[in-house]
């Protein structure tokens, strides 16, 4: 039986029932790597397609270079490919990070451009471009496992020869820090951070084969001494910071690979909560990947914790994604899905705000037309209302079906809908549903098809419309929900 758990204090999830369509978001002629979204605490949700939101390895022949994709929100996809880098060189591991107010966005990676692998950045500021390539490092030796840490002052982590080093992306005239340095019998690896009013990093040291966790906290301009994690549960590896001083890791249990997870007190960095994360007899875990979504309101702000990972069972390998939300109501979504390679590299982020919805995609790669395609569901968060008691939304969202025009020989096409809470029903839960009705009429009112005829709880939806036995023309379909009544039209082309 899978055991999971998120420490967040005194915490109620509040996430609306959804159903989930698994859709394909690229179609390239080469191979994607390492997708990546912006990171951010901050309210950093840009509604229109100005901003590339998802990045990714662009692998071909023997380079690979950094690109990145543009959200449009009205038709649910990743569009307009933009390079960053477009050479014969190998870039590699994109990290992308912003501050509370959006900006400035830091795209970073390793490049070999110089002989040698070197941290290379752009910068987006307000209204502007992305600014040209330049150069953290510079430096004779590798600089590697490269980690940006949004807030503070936008930190840069990564490893060179036996040491790890972190340095400021955005304060120029700060001095490198030589957090953890090794020597012939220790070494470190996989190091990674985080800021929550002090800045943490961690790391693997690795002495005589043997692995453990190890971190230093910044107080000002001084380091504390190292501290060990204690081993609670099997060799630690893969450390992963998130919400808010937490840690995960993958370790050990009962023969499978889990996901372990450390909490840190608010007040002096005190290890006070330890515990399985994701745990399983029958599946392995790894590959654990999440963000912060920070919803502000007039008194206080509330979070969310969209989190994507990888699964195997036997020789089998799925993609299982959750999204938590804090102070709420309803139960946790929870999706496992099959994919066809072994190394899916999964990711979960946050590409716009819909109404009053965030928009979150959780995203992996799989074998399309023979190439490393992106695949990926989308996920609508909840939002709560300025006086902090955590409400349904109050606008219903009928969109465009997608694709329009579509083809009755091709996939059959998409309806997403949105049903918020009922204003005939008091209180501000809606436990029973409301009857939720979405039929298709032809050009002359005639009624063709019922697709959906039943009780629905407020949240997300999609339903898929084929239309094969159908002529070619023009088709209008309409969804009724309480009062609540829209019509679109669709065109089908045989």
């Amino acid at each position: 039986m899978k055991k999971f758990a998120f420490l967040f204090i005194v915490i109620s999830f509040n996430v609306f029932a959804q159903q989930f369509t698994v859709k394909q978001l690229t179609d390239f002629d080469f191979d994607i790597h390492n997708p990546t979204f912006i990171q951010s605490l901050g309210w950093f949700y840009s509604p229109d397609d100005t901003v590339e939101k998802l990045f990714f390895e662009v692998h071909k022949n023997d380079s690979s270079n950094i690109a990145g994709l543009k959200y449009d929100l009205q038709n649910d996809s990743f569009i307009n490919l933009k390079y960053f880098t477009h050479d014969g060189f190998v870039n590699k591991n994109p990290r992308v990070v912003s501050n509370f107010d959006g900006y400035p966005i830091i795209l970073a990676w390793e490049t070999n451009r110089n002989g040698n692998f070197d941290i290379a950045y752009v910068i987006k500021d307000y209204n502007g471009d992305w600014s040209e390539v330049k150069f953290l490092t510079n430096t004779p030796e590798d600089e590697t496992q490269m980690s940006l840490i949004q807030s503070c002052e936008n930190y840069a982590i990564f490893k060179r020869e036996n040491a790890i080093v972190v340095e400021s992306v955005t304060d120029t005239e700060s001095a490198e820090d030589t957090v953890f340095l090794g020597d012939e019998n220790i070494s470190y690896s996989v190091p990674g951070g985080g800021c929550d009013v002090q800045l943490i990093v961690f790391a693997i040291k690795i002495v005589d084969g043997n692995k453990e966790l190890v971190y230093r906290i910044k107080f000002g301009d001084s380091w504390s001494e190292v501290y060990d994690v204690p081993k609670y549960a099997g060799e630690p590896g893969n450390p992963v910071y998130y919400s808010f001083r937490n840690i995960a890791y993958e370790t050990e249990h009962n023969g499978k690979s889990a996901i372990y997870q450390i909490h840190f007190d608010f007040d002096y960095w005190n290890l006070n909560y330890h515990d399985y994360l994701l745990a399983d007899s029958s599946y392995s875990y790894s590959d654990f990947k999440t963000m912060t979504v920070d919803i502000p309101t007039s008194k206080k702000n509330y979070w969310e914790f969209p989190y994507i990972v990888r699964k195997s069972l036997n020789e089998k390998t799925f993609v299982e994604t959750i999204l938590f939300a804090q102070n709420g109501y309803g139960e946790v979504t929870d999706t496992t899905l099959p994919v066809g390679i072994d190394n899916p590299e999964p990711n979960v982020g946050t590409v716009g705000i819909d109404g009053y919805f965030h928009v979150n995609y959780s995203v992996w790669v799989d074998s399309a037309n023979g190439r490393r395609n992106l695949f990926g569901i989308k996920q609508y968060g909840v939002y709560t209302s300025v006086d902090d008691n955590p409400v349904k939304p109050e606008n219903f969202v009928l969109s465009q079906n997608y694709p329009n025009p579509f083809s009755a020989k091709g996939e059959p096409t998409t309806i997403s809908y949105i049903i918020a809470r009922s204003p005939d029903i008091s209180g501000t839960r809606q436990s029973a549903g409301l009857l939720v009705q979405l039929k298709v009429y032809d050009a002359l009112g005639r009624e063709v098809a019922t697709l959906v005829n039943k009780a629905q709880s407020p949240g997300g939806y999609s339903v898929k419309f084929n239309a094969e036995n159908l002529p070619s023309g023009i088709y209008f379909y309409t969804l009724h929900a309480g009062k609540f009544v829209q019509t679109k039209k669709m065109i089908l082309m045989k």
